[in-house]
């Protein structure tokens, strides 16, 4: 099946690759080659690493409010994808250091002041949200501005072997963190396990 935009928002209705694909593909159409030009592809790649964690936090807490009984079943899981989660943002803030210089702030920070904007802006939203699918969006995003930032240095004949090996890096823990929450996803949408 083909992801579906709905509100503006690609929903993946097959697998964690084909949501990355047709997001891509989304912001190809919209924004074509522009991103060949720019140099502050990265500045929003901690952003989106922290929304990941976000929405896994939002997720945790939705769980043990509205399921406290069977919050044991994903507990482990969503524990565990937050670690991901957590490696993957600190990944981040390590490879803005070495790719734009020093001047990027650290993930931890950056994860608060996301937090308490969601809190402060839409409190008890997350009650009512697909808060994986959310999250989902958000390292899929991550995962294609790395790939654009590859691209552009690659344009740009910018892209030494080092920064492509760290590029690299990253793209194979986004990919990884991505598959995982959908793999989540799929378990706790599941209608046998909500069955259990």
């Amino acid at each position: 099946m083909s992801p579906t935009i709905h509100a503006g928002t690609i929903i993946a209705a097959g697998d964690y690759p084909t949501l990355v694909r047709a997001r891509r593909e989304f912001g190809d159409r919209r924004f074509g080659d522009r991103h060949l030009t720019r140099d502050d592809l990265l500045a929003n790649l901690l952003v989106e690493a922290a929304d990941t964690l976000v929405y896994l936090t939002l997720e945790t807490r939705r769980w043990l409010k509205q399921l406290p009984a069977t919050a044991h079943i994903y507990g482990d899981d969503l524990a565990d994808l937050r670690a991901q989660a957590i490696t993957f943002g600190e990944r981040c803030e390590h490879a803005l250091c070495r790719l734009t210089g020093p001047g990027s702030p650290p993930f931890g920070r950056v994860f608060d002041a996301r937090m308490a904007f969601g809190d402060e802006h839409y409190g008890m939203a997350y009650l009512e949200r697909d808060n994986l699918a959310e999250g989902l969006e958000e390292i899929a995003d991550a995962q294609i501005l790395v790939a654009l930032e590859a691209d552009r240095r690659r344009h740009c004949s910018e892209l030494t072997e080092p920064d492509r090996q760290l590029l690299d890096r990253l793209d194979a823990n986004a990919h990884r963190l991505g598959l995982a929450v959908f793999d989540l996803r799929a378990r706790a949408l599941s209608p046998q396990r909500a069955a259990a």
